[in-house]
């Protein structure tokens, strides 16, 4: 099946990012204005315990689903541009279903770290360098629920930041060596991934740092 698209007007949104172009560098931005109030965050989490709270707690507060999924909704948008904030946003986006009054609190503390960082940039200055480097980190039995272990990546080729994600791992890792070899598994798989993508655009990497 085969539909037609057709133009509705200019877009318009205010959460976006936007582009800047300079000589010897362009830089994106992210304007996050909508459902921030007066105060600000250094940092959007402070631990996973703030976010999960205790497991085996069974009085429960129950809020505004509705809130929270549209708060978390318009955060995932953000993280387009915004990688910083990609691992507490796929936190709480877990929660989404059941959500808490700590789930609620730790979306809004997002928010306040945006709204106190919305100077922050990606920056992606001009050159010759084509190294493609790769960065994987894990925690251990970090997640309360099941214990099981996050880890992320991210590739920069260059001094340009590329690609980078979040994710919990499948199974419960043993040790610490376990839940890192795991992530660097996962990294290695990516940087291939990309290789190729760099080989289809005419750009030959012989070997990739991790």
């Amino acid at each position: 099946m085969i539909s037609q698209m057709k133009e509705t007007g200019e877009y318009n949104a205010t959460s976006s990012s936007t582009s800047q172009e300079k000589p010897d560098t362009s830089i994106t931005t992210t304007k996050a204005e909508e459902r921030v109030g007066d105060a600000v965050q250094g940092t959007p989490q402070v631990t996973e315990q703030g976010v999960q709270g205790n497991p085996l707690q069974c009085k429960r507060n129950y809020i505004n689903l509705k809130e929270t999924r549209g708060i978390i909704g318009s955060l995932l948008y953000l993280t387009a541009s915004r990688p910083d904030i990609v691992f507490s946003v796929g936190l709480c986006a877990r929660f989404q279903s059941n959500s808490k009054e700590s789930h609620l609190k730790a979306t809004k503390r997002i928010l306040r770290y945006l709204k106190g960082t919305q100077n922050l940039v990606l920056d992606y200055p001009s050159g010759e360098n084509f190294n493609l480097i790769g960065y994987a980190d894990a925690d251990y039995a970090g997640y309360l629920v099941d214990r099981r272990n996050t880890f992320g990546i991210a590739h920069f080729l260059g001094s340009c930041f590329i690609s980078r994600g979040t994710r919990k791992q499948n199974s419960v890792a043993l040790s610490t060596a376990e839940a890192e070899y795991v992530a660097m598994a996962s990294c290695c798989a990516h940087s291939l991934w990309i290789k190729q993508q760099l080989e289809d655009f005419g750009v030959y990497i012989d070997c990739v740092a991790l």
